[in-house]
């Protein structure tokens, strides 16, 4: 249903679904879920990460996936 709007987004869109719907499914807990708020405002309030700030945290996240942590 969603698909051919899903289609239509630029390439930083996609990029910006991808990271909250990766995110989103990390919401089962209520840590997780004051995070998400936290990420959520901090974004809307267009406050931005560093470069080295972002390869640190893609690094984690990475690692916790081939570790089977996502």
């Amino acid at each position: 249903e969603i698909k051919p709007q899903l289609d239509e987004l630029n390439v930083e869109e996609k990029r910006k679904l991808e990271a909250y719907v990766r995110h989103s499914l990390r919401v089962d807990t209520e840590e997780n879920r004051r995070e998400l708020a936290r990420r959520n405002r901090a974004m809307a309030a267009g406050q931005t990460d560093d470069l080295a700030t972002v390869k640190a945290t893609l690094a984690k996240l990475n690692g916790a996936a081939d570790a089977g942590g996502l």
